[in-house]
């Protein structure tokens, strides 16, 4: 989709057998990134709809930190960066659906991932990383010039990433922390 500013590409990239990650790229419509992309995950309170641009967020009344859209990749793409966000897993449209459990939907993916031998932090990383992956490859973004940055889930995501992945030459974590 051509945005203001940016171009706005929709992929599926598959990870393990049987599961697809639904991806948004934004790419600015001017030569301008030079190479330079930000990664951009998304949190509990919003989804890669919301991060794109393509759907505003629920605004909570009494929002201590002013406005806030959601939108950053949409305005990093709009300033020059290649931007990329995705689905993640339990956090967004796409979420399993548990039935008429109650609870969190995160948590109850938490318990399912670790029931397998894994964690959800753990298999957003590994999509983190794909996404990554994905952007250098298909788009050429350099990865001596990335960035990464996140609001919540995606904060924490943020600092998790940072220390592990060392391509990540910025980090711009915006309220993150979790106990699972």
């Amino acid at each position: 989709d051509r945005c203001d500013g940016y171009t706005r590409h929709r992929y599926h990239l598959t990870r393990e057998a049987g599961s697809l990650l639904p991806v948004y790229v934004l790419v600015p419509h001017r030569a301008r990134s030079n190479g330079r992309a930000v990664i951009c995950p998304h949190g509990h309170g919003q989804d890669d709809k919301v991060v794109a641009g393509i759907s505003p967020p629920a605004r909570p009344r009494g929002n201590w930190f002013g406005p806030f859209t959601g939108n950053y990749a949409e305005l990093l793409a709009q300033a020059g960066f290649l931007t990329a966000t995705w689905s993640e897993r339990s956090l967004s449209h796409e979420r399993q659906d548990f039935g008429d459990r109650t609870g969190d939907p995160c948590n109850l993916a938490s318990l399912c991932a670790q029931a397998m031998g894994m964690t959800l932090p753990g298999l957003h990383l590994f999509d983190m990383h794909g996404v990554t992956d994905f952007v250098c490859s298909k788009f050429a973004a350099d990865p001596r010039r990335l960035g990464l940055t996140g609001l919540s889930g995606g904060g924490t995501m943020t600092y998790q990433a940072g220390a592990y992945d060392d391509r990540f030459k910025a980090l711009a974590p915006f309220c993150g922390i979790h106990s699972y």
